[in-house]
Formats: structure tokens, C-alpha cells, sequence
């Protein structure tokens, strides 16, 4: 891919607690449990299981000092999206 072409892409981020992320599914998912369909707003999903601010900023710092355009984070806090050339030299 020649340098000056354009990618865009999405990072996705490490958010807090996979465990209790991976419970959660499965207790709003299962029949007979006591959180069946029981969901979080997005803002709840983001405060409980998102990734911190403090990552957010480090990823997107990070990203920027590669010469990337970093897209604000998702609601959920779990993603974000990332553009620019000469992405090959990122350290991604």
C-alpha cells in the first residue's frame, strides 16, 4: 500500500472487568436469572465496563504522536476510530 493512501480504521480498547462484562451477558441472556433482559444504558455499560479516561487519553496520545486522527471515543467507551496515511508506520 503506497504511503499516501488513506485507512481509516477502529481501535478497539480493553475495557474494565471482562469477567464481569462476560457475567453480565450471560445473566441478561439466560432465562430464570434474576437480570434476564435486565440491560444497562450505554452510560452504565461505559462507567461499569468502558475503558478508563486515563486510557483513552493514553491511546489517543499515542495515536496522535504517530501522525493519526484520533475520533472521539464511542459512548460505550470501548472504541475508537483512527485515520491518517502512512498508517504502516504506526506502531498500532
Amino acid at each position: 500500500m503506497a504511503a499516501s493512501t488513506r485507512v481509516d480504521l477502529t481501535v478497539s480498547l480493553t475495557g474494565r472487568d471482562p469477567l464481569g462484562m462476560q457475567r453480565l451477558a450471560q445473566a441478561v441472556s439466560t432465562p430464570g436469572s434474576p437480570n434476564y433482559r435486565h440491560y444497562l444504558s450505554v452510560r452504565e455499560f461505559a462507567d461499569r465496563f468502558g475503558a478508563t479516561d486515563a486510557q483513552i487519553l493514553a491511546v489517543t496520545r499515542t495515536l496522535q504522536a504517530e501522525g493519526l486522527t484520533v475520533s472521539p471515543v464511542s459512548a460505550n467507551h470501548m472504541m475508537l476510530g483512527v485515520s491518517g496515511t502512512e498508517i504502516g508506520r504506526a506502531h498500532v
